[in-house]
């Protein structure tokens, strides 16, 4: 699958703070290279609840069929991370949404990454296309167009 690629200037408009914990370290106390799939779930999921006010996570109705992460630098146990997170673009059943994650000192980026999410009926176990309300409010919060034809 090829994933849209952020272009330079691009601001991200979402963020959430998270502590590395215990758990999250290798034996080297840097960040396991699987963790930082959790962090992105947790911004992702953050920004989709926030964007829609949405009290449970039963009430997501996407699913997440592509996953990738760019590993920059370690992060450490203890360090802050803000992980940033923005919608780059909209197909017909499908979204993207990429990440940065950021160690608040020393200031830098420690990885990147990119999902693709289809929009999913649970009960028809079928995907759907993007509805045109919710199309509307990501280009509303992210400021820009984000619809590509597929």
């Amino acid at each position: 699958m090829s994933v849209q690629r952020r272009q330079p200037g691009r601001r991200f408009h979402f963020h959430t703070s998270l502590q590395v914990r215990f758990r999250d370290v290798d034996v080297k106390g840097h960040v396991n290279h699987a963790v930082y799939f959790s962090y992105f779930e947790m911004a992702r999921c953050e920004y989709w609840m926030s964007l829609f006010s949405l009290a449970h996570l039963s009430d997501i109705d996407f699913i997440v069929v592509h996953a990738e992460c760019n590993y920059l630098q370690p992060a450490q146990y203890a360090e802050w991370l803000e992980v940033y997170v923005a919608v780059t673009g909209i197909r017909n059943s499908s979204f993207v949404m990429e990440y940065e994650a950021r160690s608040r000192r020393p200031r830098r980026v420690v990885a990147t990454g990119s999902t693709i999410q289809v929009i999913y009926d649970y009960s028809g176990d079928q995907t759907k296309r993007v509805p045109l309300s919710v199309r509307r409010k990501i280009e509303r919060f992210e400021k820009r167009p984000l619809s590509t034809a597929l």
